[in-house]
């Protein structure tokens, strides 16, 4: 018989689960938890380490395809257009190079995380800010759109943690409602139908970063553990090789001193 409490426990939909010996992550943050807590800036520092030049990349793609989007601006908003154009070429593209030349910084790893978030929350509030007035202005009601653009890399591509991303991507849900509903004039229907995709694509995407970091976590801790048996191996292999030395020296003495006795004792027979 199916029992759904042991499938939790052991961890079957890949979940931080307590029966998963010496495996504890903080089930909302993922840091680690209880006996492997110790490792939690090991882990952020390798983290760093291995997500830095996917990031940049990220940072440079966002920045070409929020660049491109102005075309899209000149086609389908023309009067609109220069105020989109102020937005991306004079905010938010700057604003990205300035955080790819940051990168380069030795202070940019302690503020990663935190910068991304907020690169993530105002290149988003930027696309909110234009879907407002494509609404208002033009009954223009696709730029929403572009916000899944922002938690396709938000969660997945720029490198930024789980609770990060969450906070963030949930920020942008809730800046796009506040407008939607009290600053924009958009129709009860369409209203819906963008918070059908726009909230599902939200949670598909906190999914995905969820499941990503505990990954690297996992990963990073079976780092940890095989380390540490590789140590072990090599300490016994030391230890074996100490002794195997000593014994070879007491061999080698014994030896002698047998040699040497063989001699005296023919000596005597000769005598």
């Amino acid at each position: 018989m199916l029992n759904l409490k042991s499938i939790f426990r052991d961890g079957f939909f890949g979940l931080p689960s307590t029966g998963q010996k010496d495996w504890k992550l903080n089930p909302l943050t993922l840091t680690y938890s209880g006996g492997i807590r110790k490792y939690e800036k090991a882990f952020r520092d390798d983290y760093y380490t291995h997500s830095l030049n996917t990031m940049r990349f990220s940072l440079v793609l966002s920045l070409f395809f929020f660049g491109i989007f102005a075309f899209l601006d000149a086609l389908l908003l023309p009067e609109l257009k220069h105020m989109f154009w102020i937005i991306r070429f004079g905010i938010i593209c700057p604003l990205l190079t300035a955080v790819i030349v940051f990168s380069f910084s030795p202070a940019f790893k302690k503020f990663m995380q935190p910068v991304l978030g907020a690169i993530m929350y105002i290149t988003g509030l930027s696309i909110i800010v234009m879907t407002i007035f494509a609404t208002n202005k033009a009954g223009n009601y696709t730029y929403y759109a572009g916000l899944f653009l922002i938690f396709i890399i938000g969660y997945t591509f720029i490198k930024a943690r789980f609770i990060y991303a969450t906070v963030v991507g949930w920020s942008i849900v809730a800046t796009y409602e506040v407008a939607a509903i009290w600053i924009s004039d958009t129709p009860l229907e369409i209203l819906i139908n963008n918070n059908f995709f726009f909230i599902s694509a939200n949670v598909i995407g906190m999914f995905i970063s969820y499941y990503m970091e505990q990954s690297a976590r996992k990963d990073f801790y079976m780092r940890i553990l095989l380390e540490q048996e590789q140590e072990k191996v090599q300490a016994a292999n030391d230890a074996l090789e100490k002794r195997v030395q000593e014994r070879t020296k007491q061999l080698t003495l014994a030896n002698r001193d047998l040699k040497k006795e063989i001699e005296i004792r023919k000596q005597h027979e000769m005598e």
